[in-house]
């Protein structure tokens, strides 16, 4: 491997030197950015040896001297805890980057600190003037928190030099304009809606959703029309399609090429035609029974609430046809039934020439809603800069490190970064399914509504409209003035981006709203 080739040069080079430990140049010191102690070295070498040297290949991941430091990190395998097998593989990793760095990395940092707990733990640690961790693998629902307590780094400079391409960081490691992260492997998405091929096939369907798709007979309507039919051949005791109402708002209006919230400004976008378009048809699906209700709940305050986690469960056990499906659960099906996936229906937003579902219009995409996020803590950067602490995690991951190279490559000639286990099987049980699943993946767009979000009042209010069937229109317009000045307060939109009419609703709020609301 390329890595590995290099690394070996480099082994060789300083040992040649006596000068192993000193390969990486000074106390954080962005290697890449001075290399005198390297071309001198190398000058040296060429004097004395001008007949047999040859040329090095340079690290593309070079290391430095970090004094000895202790690098906190969370998110990185900890060899004393990897699998049996590998554990050895990740002790001689641990090894490498410890001696290419000249640190000590000291893994779990955030072990025994609850999910929830994450931000605060983080900022708290900060306070104190310890931080917990200095470099660690986030999910982007801390990001809000994180960055309105300014404790985490903006290393928007360091990625865009560090020549990653977009795909790992556009959307899901950016916070307001900047890039806040990034992700050691391309973002993709990992949900779709899924199906029982054995219970649509056992009802008699002629086709099964994917067959459909495949078609290009999956419009709205077109699905309306299937789950209409399947119904009425569906046993007694089994749902035609279940899905939580937020999931269903997602994918159906990245589908519709319209958004709850625009990806790239923040801006609310949940009254537009298009996005009313996917809500009333929702709204007509479970009206008719051909989607799952949500379960009216009580809340703290005495408001009535819906819970629509229970309306997607049941699928692996026969409950549902259909559902909505995350990448990780797909295995679990497989070992109970035979499943397909397949995407979500379009709407009127979206073409489709000649039924050939390849030609769906560029608006149709996938969506994804949370990723991982690697970010530098505030007060990390007295022990190595952003750009090292990239090199440290690249130089560790090796296999992720082997398909970045790769994928820089792909960048550069403008080609499309995929999977690199696209186009094989995985826990898919057909050749349809591998297809459909590499196509759609292949069309992703963040979605940031629920990890940006200030206020719950959007959500509150499509989680009432899908249950109860009230007009979405005026539910969605009384709600989106509240919904932008939260974000604005927060600094996350800028209000010349606004619509006049959304200005204006921004406004009306902000005259009654008190400080701080």
């Amino acid at each position: 491997m390329m890595i590995k080739k290099a690394i070996a040069l480099l082994l060789v080079f300083c040992l040649s030197l006596g000068l192993l430990t000193a390969c990486g140049g000074s106390k954080s010191k962005d290697t890449t950015a001075d290399n005198s102690s390297t071309t001198t070295a190398s000058d040296q070498t060429t004097t004395s040896n001008e007949e047999t040297s040859e040329p090095t290949e340079e690290d593309p991941f070079p290391g430095a001297d970090l004094g000895g430091v202790t690098i906190k990190v969370a998110g990185l395998q900890n060899p004393e805890t990897a699998d049996e097998a590998k554990k050895e593989m990740w002790e001689e990793r641990r090894k490498y980057v410890e001696e290419k760095f000249n640190c000590k990395i000291q893994f779990d940092c955030l072990e025994g600190v609850e999910w929830n707990d994450v931000p605060n733990a983080i900022i708290t640690s900060i306070a104190s003037g310890d931080p917990i961790i200095d470099i660690g693998d986030m999910s982007r629902y801390y990001i809000s928190d994180l960055m309105t307590n300014d404790a985490i780094l903006d290393i928007t400079d360091t990625v865009k030099a560090y020549n990653l391409p977009e795909a790992y960081w556009k959307g899901g490691c950016q916070w307001a304009g900047k890039i806040v992260g990034f992700n050691r492997n391309p973002i993709f998405p990992w949900s779709a809606i899924v199906y029982n091929r054995d219970m649509i096939k056992t009802a008699g369907m002629e086709k099964t959703p994917g067959e459909m798709f495949k078609e290009g007979k999956w419009s709205l309507n077109d699905f309306y029309d299937y789950l209409k039919e399947l119904k009425s051949k569906l046993p007694e005791g089994v749902n035609t399609f279940g899905i939580h109402a937020l999931n269903w708002a997602r994918g159906a209006a990245y589908a519709n090429g319209v958004y709850m919230m625009d990806p790239d400004t923040y801006v609310p976008s949940y009254t537009s035609d298009g996005f009313y378009e996917i809500v009333e048809f929702f709204q007509k699906l479970v009206a008719e029974g051909l989607a799952v209700n949500a379960t009216p709940v009580t809340r703290d305050d005495g408001t009535t609430g819906y819970d629509w986690n229970p309306a997607q469960a049941g699928f692996d056990e026969g409950k549902l046809a259909l559902a909505h499906g995350d990448e990780w659960n797909f295995e679990s099906y497989a070992s109970k039934f035979d499943y397909g996936i397949v995407p979500f229906p379009w709407g009127s937003n979206v073409t489709i020439q000649n039924n050939d579902y390849t030609t769906l219009s560029d608006n149709y995409t996938n969506y994804v809603k949370d990723c991982g996020v690697f970010v530098v803590v505030k007060g990390a950067e007295k022990k190595a800069t952003p750009k090292q602490y990239m090199d440290l995690v690249f130089s560790y991951c090796q296999d992720e490190a082997e398909t970045l190279l790769k994928n820089r490559e792909k960048a550069a000639k403008g080609e499309k970064i995929l999977p690199s286990n696209a186009g094989t099987p995985r826990n898919f049980t057909s050749d349809l399914d591998i297809e459909l699943w590499d196509w759609y993946i292949s069309r992703t767009k963040f979605e940031p509504t629920d990890t940006t979000a200030q206020s719950n009042v959007f959500f509150r209010a499509l989680y009432e409209v899908c249950a109860t069937n009230k007009n979405a229109r005026s539910a969605f317009e009384a709600v989106i003035g509240q919904d932008t000045y939260s974000l604005v307060e927060a600094g996350l939109v800028d209000e010349s981006l606004l619509s006049p009419e959304l200005k204006q609703k921004l406004d009306e709020y902000a005259a009654t709203a008190t400080p701080n609301e």
